[in-house]
């Protein structure tokens, strides 16, 4: 995600100790973002409304590879305009989209390591 020419906006989601932050480069800061209500704002994107799935915040972690990177952005898009964590001066946009994410193709390493 990209705010200004020179601002970076990093979405981190760490699976192993199911936490997620956004870092700032402009603050150089970290803000932690609850599960729960991010995971709330990507099922509503998604359109998903089945109880078993849209409750579970923990399948954020758990089937993190059925998300894609948009869907990952315009979440944290709308949890933060709703839960400000990111004081923007203008629109966030995605630097660019990719069919399969750098984050799915790390990830994918580490699986084909421990099988």
């Amino acid at each position: 995600m990209q705010a200004k020419a020179d601002r970076r906006l990093v979405l981190a989601i760490c699976s192993k100790d199911r936490r997620l932050w956004i870092y700032d480069s402009e603050t150089g800061m970290n803000q932690p973002v609850p599960v729960t209500n991010f995971y709330n704002e990507l099922m509503l994107h998604m359109n998903i409304r089945e109880p078993k799935i849209a409750l579970d915040s923990q399948r954020l972690f758990l089937d993190l590879d059925e998300f894609s990177d948009i869907d990952l952005f315009r979440a944290f898009r709308s949890y933060n305009q709703i839960r400000t964590k990111v004081t923007l001066d203008s629109t966030i946009t995605v630097l660019q989209e990719r069919n399969d994410s750098f984050f799915r193709k790390v990830i994918g390493l580490f699986k084909s390591k421990q099988g």
